[in-house]
């Protein structure tokens, strides 16, 4: 199973890879940077839907590399050199905390 896809990898499965950035499935992390400017991670869907031609293999959810994302003027898509296979998970956490009574 491909756990990291990049331009050459997807070279080789008939894959565009910056059509791959053109439209994320969600934000996984974003962390403010200044201004207007965000630190951003995002997520890829790859699935038949939308790839009906491309190996089922590589069918899944894949997390961008960290970014820089402006609000006015969105990314360049060549700070995104790599993906990674996620999937998504849930936590819970438990918080302690002082009640009055």
């Amino acid at each position: 199973m491909i756990n990291k896809l990049d331009e050459k990898i997807a070279k080789e499965y008939g894959l565009d890879f910056d059509e791959l950035l053109d439209d994320f499935y969600d934000d996984s992390r974003s962390y403010h940077r200044r201004d207007s400017s965000f630190y951003k991670q995002s997520i890829v869907e790859i699935s038949e839907e939308y790839y009906p031609n491309v190996d089922k293999e590589l069918y899944g959810f894949w997390e961008t590399n960290e970014y820089v994302y402006n609000d006015n003027d969105g990314f360049d898509k060549q700070d995104i050199d790599t993906l990674t296979r996620v999937i998504l998970k849930e936590k819970v956490v438990t918080t302690k905390y002082w009640e009055k009574v």
